[in-house]
């Protein structure tokens, strides 16, 4: 089945016909236009009682209101997560800069790593993301441009700064225990 484009009146007439009550329709298309039909969409479960049936008198300022709640919500984890985020790049770069030094080619190596052998190619996968990262970043970001061109080397603190948050969880997971123990143990 093709999609095809559906104008605002389209989108409210399918939302009407699935028993979804429009307090200001004018105001409705609106918020579709900015917000997106499929977005306001996505939290029909919350009103549903059935596939494509709304609650008997669900209105769609109930339906953008919970979709306004969970972006506000998510605002809130965000504006949270990147404070937790810099906080753990910075004590993960702390401690293995002092571990295994301030060259990548000195804190990349695999020995110094968790040697569990269900983990080695874990070890290995990760190591070359991380790589590819020193690698791709070494042009394209200032900073780890500045280390590559001055120094011949990308030290933990400024890696940090250009991985995932993603990839710092997987860095983590492949740390020997002691390493992880002594990160773990300044979050008591």
């Amino acid at each position: 089945m093709k999609k095809v484009f559906r104008n605002l009146d389209e989108q409210i007439d399918i939302l009407k016909n699935r028993g979804l009550v429009f307090f200001d329709e004018d105001k409705a298309k609106q918020i579709l236009l900015r917000e997106n039909y499929f977005f306001i969409s996505g939290y029909r479960h919350f009103f549903e009682t059935s596939y494509d049936k709304f609650i008997k008198g669900t209105t769609f300022e109930e339906l953008y209101g919970m979709f306004l709640f969970d972006r506000h919500l998510r605002n809130i984890f965000f504006k949270n997560l990147l404070v937790v985020e810099n906080n753990i790049k910075s004590i993960i770069s702390y401690e293995l800069s002092q571990s295994y030094g301030v060259n990548d080619k000195e804190y990349l190596q695999v020995k110094n790593y968790t040697n569990d052998s269900m983990q080695i190619r874990q070890v290995r996968d990760v190591l070359n993301k991380v790589s590819r990262q020193i690698r791709i970043n070494g042009t394209k970001h200032t900073a780890t441009y500045h280390y590559i061109t001055n120094y011949g080397y990308v030290p933990m603190w400024i890696l940090v700064k250009v991985l995932s948050f993603g990839l710092v969880s997987e860095y983590y997971d492949i740390l020997k225990y002691e390493d992880k123990k002594r990160i773990a143990d300044l979050y008591k």
